[in-house]
């Protein structure tokens, strides 16, 4: 499929009256897709699913459609004939799920060689992470599954048995599930760039690219994300009533569908809820951008903390993904050294100078396990949760080069070369 071509469908969500958020998929002839809603309504919400995973499994099933389209499949007329994928077609079908296909895979162009006369250009298509892929098919053999099922009256048991073969083959090509995300190699934060970050957010410095009236809210943003290690759905879902100015404490709470909640898109808190402790400094910005927020109109009609101070008719209503998103961009234009910086690169910071801060107090083994959990506690994870692994990469490879250096010394002795032999 051509990167100038998009997928068949556009994914969509709606806020209903309880304040619960339905997304689906809709036609370049802006209908609804039947197919796909039923499956989200009889599957996914059934299944207790969060809007995220819905969402997760409809651009799975999205690009299922793509696929389909490209190899002139009519999927619902095979399933209903009985004529169901084969192995040839699943084996292809996993090579299509591999590709991306964001906004940002069609800035993927290299040349290549057209013979020896001339060149051209080529789209190199761009994959996704292995965990992405793998999840992919896991919604795609799903969805299939139930279609095939649901088109048919009457499930001989060779059907059984056909449609479990197919959706077999599907999965078969998914690989080894990894626990740990593979795409984190060049998605490090250091303290090099924690000091570009100072430098760049400081209020009033010649530096700030942000107006004067949000600076003060996007630095409160910057430190909580850095010196809490809350998530971004959880940072925008905080209410002014979440923090405890006597106590300096601040508590992250779960908030799906809340009726009060404007955002179709809702940010929310992806795991557990905790309350985490706050420095005087964090504890009296928030103060300073309290009092602020109430001066920006319509702030005060609701509790979110973060708002938009943009005049215009989302003034004062809660602060939306896509305005958190459009405040790092600008950080990231700002100095390239934060070429890369995202919210979720700041949660890592987090756990790595945590990490790091317990490494250093010479702890025995029982101490790094209550280390390990205080620190899966504060990021809203079980307590022995192995994806903190993940998080503190940059620690662990700090520590790895320290203990390799320290052997090389000891082993090598006093057998170093005199100058100018080798």
């Amino acid at each position: 499929m051509s990167l100038s071509q998009s997928l068949p469908f556009q994914l969509a969500k709606a806020l209903l009256p309880n304040g619960e958020r339905r997304p689906y998929l809709v036609g370049r002839d802006g209908m609804e897709d039947d197919y796909c809603s039923l499956f989200v309504i009889s599957t996914l919400r059934n299944r207790g699913l969060s809007v995220a995973s819905q969402e997760a499994a409809l651009n799975a099933v999205n690009v299922l459609s793509g696929f389909c389209q490209v190899n002139q499949i009519d999927l619902a007329g095979r399933l209903r004939a009985g004529k169901y994928l084969t192995s040839i077609e699943c084996e292809a079908l996993s090579n299509f799920a591999r590709q991306s296909f964001g906004a940002e895979a069609k800035r993927y162009q290299k040349v290549v060689a057209l013979g020896r006369v001339r060149r051209g250009y080529a789209y190199a298509v761009p994959s996704v992470a292995r965990h992405t892929h793998f999840k992919r098919l896991t919604h795609i053999a799903d969805f299939v599954e139930w279609m095939a099922k649901y088109l048919l009256t009457h499930l001989s048991p060779d059907r059984m048995l056909r449609i479990a073969e197919m959706r077999e083959d599907v999965l078969r090509h998914r690989g080894i599930a990894s626990p740990v995300r593979d795409d984190f190699d060049d998605e490090e934060f250091t303290q090099r760039h924690n000091q570009a970050l100072n430098d760049v957010i400081a209020p009033g410095g010649e530096r700030n690219p942000f107006r004067p009236e949000l600076q003060l809210r996007n630095l409160l943003l910057v430190e909580l994300l850095r010196q809490t290690g809350i998530r971004r759905g959880e940072v925008l879902s905080l209410q002014v009533r979440d923090v405890d100015h006597v106590k300096r404490q601040i508590t992250v709470r779960r908030r799906h569908d809340a009726t009060d909640d404007p955002r179709v898109d809702q940010p929310v808190a992806k795991t557990d809820g905790r309350t985490i402790p706050m420095s005087v400094y964090l504890t009296e910005l928030i103060v300073q951008y309290v009092a602020q927020r109430r001066t920006v109109p319509g702030a005060t009609k609701h509790r979110y903390l973060f708002v938009t101070h943009k005049s215009g008719p989302t003034q004062g209503q809660p602060m939306s993904k896509a305005a958190l998103k459009e405040v790092f961009e600008t950080l990231s234009a700002s100095d390239e050294r934060l070429s890369n910086v995202r919210t979720h690169l700041l949660r890592h910071f987090f756990s790595s100078e945590l990490a790091k801060l317990q490494h250093e107090s010479r702890a025995d083994d029982n101490s790094k396990d209550l280390h390990r959990r205080v620190r899966n506690y504060l990021a809203g994870r079980k307590q022995h949760s192995e994806v903190d692994a993940v998080y503190t990469q940059v620690e662990t490879k700090r520590q790895a080069r320290a203990a390799v250096l320290a052997l090389q010394d000891r082993m090598a002795g006093r057998n170093v070369l005199p100058r100018g032999e080798a």
